[in-house]
C-alpha cells in the first residue's frame, strides 16, 4: 500500500484561501528549472519520475513509493517486515501503512514493522492494546487522554489528534492542542509558501506581505513565473499558456506525488 494514498485536498479553503487540489505529474512540467523544482522529478529529454534510488533520504519517506531502508537507502517501497521505525506510529507514517510488530523496541532500540490487520471499531480495543491499530488508510487508533478511552483519529487533518503523535502526523505541537500550520505560523519570506494541515491533509497556499513583514493567505498567483511556479505551490501547479495553472486529477496515474523539500525545511523548523 502507498502512503500518500492518504491524501483529499481541498478546492477551496474554508476562508477562501487558495489551495492545491492535486500533485502534478512530472511529464506536466515543460521546462528543466519547473522540473527540477519538484522533488521526484528529473529533467532529461523531457520531465520524468526519479527512480527512488535518487532520491534525497529528507523527503524520501513521504513519497508513496519510496523508503528509507534500515540502511539509511532510499528504495522502492517492500514489505513492512522489511523496516523498522523509531517510534510505532512511525511505521504507519513513514514506512507505508503498516504496524509497529510490538510495542517493545527491538535489539537495535527501534520498531519492527509489520503489515496490520484492520479494526472494525476503536472503541472495543482495551487502553492497554489500542496504540498501533488501524481501521483504514485514512484512520488510526489512539489513546484519548481526555476520556483515557480508546478512540479513532484521522490522518487527513491535525484537528484533534494525539498531542504525543502530533508532531509526528506533521502538525504544529507548540500549545496544548493538536493544530494545523497555518500562513501565519511562518514569521520569514523564505518558509512563507504552502501551509499543511499535516502531512497528509490540506495544503494552502500562502504569500508574504513585505509591507507588513507577514505571512498570510495567498488569493492568487499571478505573480509566480515558470521558475517559481512548481516550487512555491509544492508541485501542485504548473506552467501552462503563460501562466501557472492547478493540476487536475487523473485517476489513472499513481497518487504517490511529491512532497516537497520545503514543506519538511517548513514542519522541521516550525518543530524544533
Amino acid at each position: 500500500m502507498q502512503k500518500l494514498f492518504f491524501i483529499t485536498i481541498l478546492a477551496v479553503g474554508t476562508f477562501g484561501a487558495l489551495t492545491a487540489d492535486f500533485w502534478c505529474d512530472c511529464t506536466e512540467f515543460t521546462s528543466q528549472t519547473e522540473c527540477n523544482n519538484v522533488v521526484d522529478c528529473v529533467w532529461g529529454t523531457a520531465c520524468a519520475k526519479k527512480a527512488c534510488k535518487d532520491i534525497s533520504t529528507d523527503v524520501c519517506d513521504t513519497l508513496g513509493t519510496c523508503t528509507i531502508n534500515n540502511s539509511g537507502v532510499c528504495e522502492d517501497s517492500k514489505a513492512c517486515s522489511t523496516y523498522e521505525a523509531a517510534k510505532p506510529i512511525l511505521c504507519m507514517i513513514q514506512k507505508g501503512n503498516c504496524a509497529a510488530a510490538s510495542l517493545t523496541p527491538n535489539a537495535n532500540g527501534k520498531y519492527t514493522c509489520s503489515t496490520y490487520t484492520a479494526v472494525a471499531d476503536c472503541s472495543t480495543l482495551p487502553t492497554t492494546g489500542c496504540s498501533n491499530n488501524f481501521i483504514s488508510e485514512e484512520y488510526f487508533c489512539w489513546l484519548n487522554a481526555s476520556t483515557n478511552k480508546c478512540d479513532k483519529f484521522s490522518t487527513e487533518t491535525c484537528i484533534g489528534a494525539p498531542m504525543d503523535v502530533c508532531a509526528d502526523l506533521g502538525c504544529d505541537a507548540s500549545g496544548t492542542a493538536c493544530k494545523a500550520f497555518t500562513c501565519s505560523s511562518f514569521t520569514s519570506e523564505a518558509l512563507c509558501t504552502v501551509a499543511n494541515d499535516g502531512i497528509f491533509g490540506s495544503q494552502i497556499l500562502c504569500k508574504w506581505d513585505k509591507t507588513t513583514s507577514k505571512c498570510g493567505e495567498r488569493s492568487d498567483v499571478t505573480d509566480y513565473t515558470q521558475d517559481t511556479c512548481s516550487k512555491n505551490t509544492d508541485g501542485g501547479y504548473y506552467w501552462s499558456n503563460d501562466a501557472c495553472v492547478a493540476c487536475e486529477d487523473d485517476e489513472s496515474e499513481d497518487s504517490s506525488s511529491p512532497y516537497l523539500l520545503a514543506s519538511l525545511a517548513v514542519f522541521l523548523t516550525i518543530i524544533q
